[in-house]
C-alpha cells in the first residue's frame, strides 16, 4: 500500500510551539521541585559570571527546539511518512511524560508517600490524567483521524489500548519502586520518580503501535 504524502501545515508550527511552551513550564516546575534549578544557577554563575532567568530561557528555547525537532522529522518524513507521524507522537509523548511526572511529583511531595499501594494509586492517577490529554492531541494532530469509525467505538478502542498501557505503566513503576527499591544511593523520592520514567519508556512504544494500527487506523 502506497504511503500517503505528507505536508507541513500552519497547525504543525502552532501546535509544536504550544507543546514546547507547556513542556518548558512543566520542566521548570520539576527542576525547582528537586532543587536542580539551584545547580543550574550555580553552573551559570561559574560559566558566565552571572545568573540568567531560567524560566525565561526555557520559555524561549524549548519551543524553538520543539519546532526544530518536529521540522527535522517532517524533512525525513517526506521519504518515510511514519517518521513525521512519530515525530508528532514523540512531541505529545514528551508533554504527557512531564504532565505524568508533574502530577506524580506533586502527589509524592504533598503526602510524603514514596512506596507501597498508595504510590501505585498515585501513579495510576497521574497516568489517567494524561490519557485524556493524549487522546485529543493524537486524534486531531498526530494521526488526524477526523472521521471514519464512530467516536464511541474509537474511544472504546483507545481505552482498551490505553488500559493495557496503564497496566504496563503501573506494573513497571511498581516493580521498580516496590521490588527493586532505591539503588545507587538515590533518595526514595527521586527513585519513586525514576520508577515513573522507566514505566513511561515502555508505554511510549506500546501506545504508538496501538494507536496507529488499532485505534486511529485509517
Amino acid at each position: 500500500m502506497e504511503e500517503a504524502k505528507i505536508s507541513w501545515e500552519k497547525n504543525d508550527l502552532i501546535y509544536s510551539l504550544i507543546i514546547g511552551e507547556l513542556v518548558a513550564w512543566l520542566g521548570f516546575v520539576l527542576l525547582k521541585s528537586f532543587k536542580i534549578d539551584l545547580i543550574i544557577y550555580q553552573w551559570m554563575l561559574n560559566a558566565f559570571g552571572r545568573i540568567f532567568d531560567l524560566k525565561l530561557l526555557l520559555a524561549i528555547f524549548i519551543p524553538i527546539i520543539s519546532l526544530s525537532c518536529l521540522y527535522v522529522s517532517y524533512f525525513f518524513g517526506k521519504k518515510v511518512s511514519v517518521i513525521f507521524q512519530f515525530g508528532k507522537y514523540v512531541s505529545v509523548g514528551i508533554l504527557n511524560t512531564l504532565l505524568d511526572l508533574g502530577i506524580l511529583t506533586l502527589e509524592v511531595f504533598l503526602t510524603g508517600i514514596t512506596n507501597g499501594i498508595f504510590y501505585s494509586l498515585f501513579k495510576g492517577i497521574s497516568f489517567m490524567a494524561t490519557v485524556a490529554n493524549s487522546y485529543f492531541w493524537n486524534k486531531f494532530w498526530t494521526f488526524k483521524v477526523l472521521k471514519g469509525k464512530s467516536v464511541k467505538n474509537e474511544f472504546f478502542q483507545f481505552l482498551v489500548v490505553s488500559g493495557i498501557g496503564f497496566g504496563i505503566n503501573v506494573g513497571v513503576a511498581s516493580f521498580v519502586v516496590n521490588v527493586i527499591g532505591p539503588q545507587w544511593g538515590i533518595a526514595p523520592q527521586a527513585w519513586a520518580v525514576f520508577g515513573g520514567v522507566a514505566a513511561i519508556i515502555f508505554v511510549i512504544i506500546w501506545n504508538f503501535l496501538g494507536y496507529k494500527f488499532i485505534v486511529f487506523k485509517k
